[in-house]
């Protein structure tokens, strides 16, 4: 057996991917730790510092058992970014392009920002990704009889 490897702290800075790699960490560590749901987000204390802990010390600790990880890192989302930080995400997502990127590169930025943003439908992903890919991409997607409007992501 393995143990769990703990999660990088996380500090409260508005930073997307510092965020979204402490919520895959933190889940992931509570998971294979197996630790009891009423006990993940003071456990998840531990890791915090700053805004973050600020949160955690501020609006939960005095009844930390009642509150499940995912509403707790939202809540936390909320408290550490600025309310404006999803429709500049979103903003981010418009002029996302492929250019002298990877495709690999570009999945990965779109996939993040994405991941940042929420609720899009897996249509318009389909769309952006498509269309933010360069011109010979596309033509070779085409050539495949692929199209943005009837395939899925995993298969363009």
């Amino acid at each position: 057996i393995i143990r769990p490897i703990p999660p990088t702290p996380y500090d409260g800075m508005a930073d997307g991917e510092k965020f979204h790699r402490f919520t895959m960490e933190m889940t992931q560590f509570c998971k294979e730790g197996q630790v009891p749901k009423d006990e993940q987000v003071f456990l998840t204390s531990h890791y915090l510092k700053g805004k973050a802990l600020l949160y955690f010390i501020q609006k939960v600790s005095k009844n930390h058992a009642e509150w499940m990880l995912l509403d707790f890192l939202r809540g936390m989302f909320n408290a550490c970014f600025p309310l404006n930080y999803r429709s500049q995400q979103r903003d981010k997502i418009k002029r996302c392009y492929q250019n002298d990127r990877t495709v690999s590169e570009y999945v990965y930025e779109l996939k993040t920002l994405y991941g940042l943003v929420g609720i899009t439908s897996k249509r318009e992903r389909v769309i952006k990704l498509w269309d933010g890919f360069r011109k010979e991409m596309q033509r070779e997607l085409h050539r495949a009889k692929l199209n943005k409007e009837v395939h899925s992501w995993r298969r363009i």
